[in-house]
């Protein structure tokens, strides 16, 4: 088999036909910098700035809240998931629904299982036990 991957953006020959690279590195870095903006975004709401003195208070009200913005860094998320989501389409490989669903429960809620059994462990090690009601 005749197999030549190059960069995203190149022409990749696969057994004599060429198809595109399915991976963007630049996606990548895109939603890495998307997702530190939505952390830094969620840490600046809960910074009490009152402490501060007025210069630097002035600093990160104006000039670094409007880079912070978390709400915009969600959009882009949608926006690249969307795009990604269609290049199978675009290119006519299109992908069985049934394996679309098994990848897309995959690739949300064992992260998402995760991070719950995190945060539940957390609770547990660093509260009050949970509080369960009967």
């Amino acid at each position: 088999m005749n197999e030549i991957i190059l960069k995203a953006d190149e022409a990749v020959e696969t057994s004599g036909r060429q198809t595109r690279s399915r991976h963007y590195p630049e996606l990548d870095a895109l939603r890495g910098i998307a997702a530190l903006i939505v952390v830094l975004g969620h840490y600046v709401r809960i910074w009490d700035s009152s402490a501060m003195q007025p210069t630097a208070r002035k600093v990160i009200e104006e000039f670094l809240h409007p880079i912070f913005n978390g709400g915009s860094s969600v959009i882009l998320f949608f926006l690249l998931r969307e795009f990604v989501l269609a290049l199978p389409y675009k290119r006519g490989t299109e992908l069985p629904y049934g394996v679309f669903v098994r990848r897309r429960l995959a690739h949300i809620y064992l992260p998402y299982l995760a991070a719950l059994a995190i945060a539940l462990l957390g609770d547990v090690c660093f509260h009050n036990p949970l509080q369960m009601s009967a």
